[in-house]
């Protein structure tokens, strides 16, 4: 998909275009005016704070979110990939999800959600998995802990293990059966360096839209400036994950501190993909 996209900037570098050079002549005045007002704040915010960490608005991370959902779903209808690791912001609102949907409700008999820190031992964990399960046994050693483990229903059961206070490697030793599905979600290290999980994802991969958005159009413009934010978020959801879409779109606005340029492209667009 990276190798896709450069090479349709490639092709398309050869081409000059831009949102103002497609202004009907009646828009000069859009150009030519002398309220400054919103101009003026956009390019004054591009200074220093522009270095800082982008982070995606809410409303993009909320998409982003939905759409780990229906990625995460589809996993446990087709039950081939059952560990699956989520890393980065928002991947704990997914697993959330996860268990209010009829679905998977239906489907698992069990579902238990876990907190594991990075001061949890092997056996803490398991030990905090048997007591939400009500299968605490009197003798707390690892093996009687995991025989335990396996004695929940030979239907499928759900695993939530969520990692959210930094490095955690008490995971790995964990035996975990076959008929289990597993989500494991860490916003600061990578799945792999916690347990070893059939499919990860990344928030960062859903919210590749916005991210190539900002990227063509102007990281420090979009920013610097909460207008033009506010107006670039419709515009992305209305391309409705086409890249290519997306691609030609913020090329054309490149740049573009104008306010009254981006007026003219926040009305409903209709983009329609044969």
């Amino acid at each position: 998909m990276i190798f896709l996209i450069r090479e349709v900037e490639r092709i398309l570098d050869r081409y000059d275009f831009h949102a103002v050079a497609y202004l009907p002549q009646e828009a000069d005045v859009i150009t030519a005016r002398p309220d400054k007002s919103l101009t003026h704040k956009i390019e004054v915010g591009l200074t220093s704070q522009t270095r800082a960490k982008f982070e995606a608005p809410d409303e993009m991370l909320e998409l982003a979110i939905d759409s780990a959902i229906r990625q995460v779903s589809k996993c446990f209808q087709d039950g081939k990939l059952r560990k699956i690791g989520i890393s980065g912001r928002g991947g704990e609102e997914v697993a959330k999800a996860l268990k209010d949907i009829p679905m998977i409700q239906s489907k698992c008999s069990v579902i238990l959600c876990i907190c594991v820190s990075r001061y949890h031992s092997t056996k803490e964990v398991l030990q905090n998995i048997a007591k939400q399960s009500n299968k605490l046994p009197p003798i707390y050693g690892i093996s009687i802990l995991e025989e335990y483990l396996f004695q929940f229903p030979h239907d499928d059961f759900l695993l939530l293990l969520n990692c959210s206070d930094g490095p955690v490697d008490s995971l790995y030793n964990i035996k975990i059966p076959d008929h289990a599905f597993v989500v494991l979600t860490t916003q600061s290290q990578e799945v792999y360096e916690i347990m070893n999980v059939d499919l990860e994802i990344t928030m960062d991969d859903h919210l590749l839209p916005w991210n190539l958005f900002c990227q063509n159009v102007g990281s420090s413009l979009v920013l610097s400036s909460s207008a033009i934010q506010q107006m670039a978020i419709p515009l992305v959801k209305e391309c409705h994950g086409h890249l290519l879409a997306i691609f030609l779109l913020a090329r054309a606005l490149k740049g573009v501190t104008n306010i009254g340029v981006w007026e003219l492209g926040t009305p409903p667009i209709n983009i329609t993909v044969l």
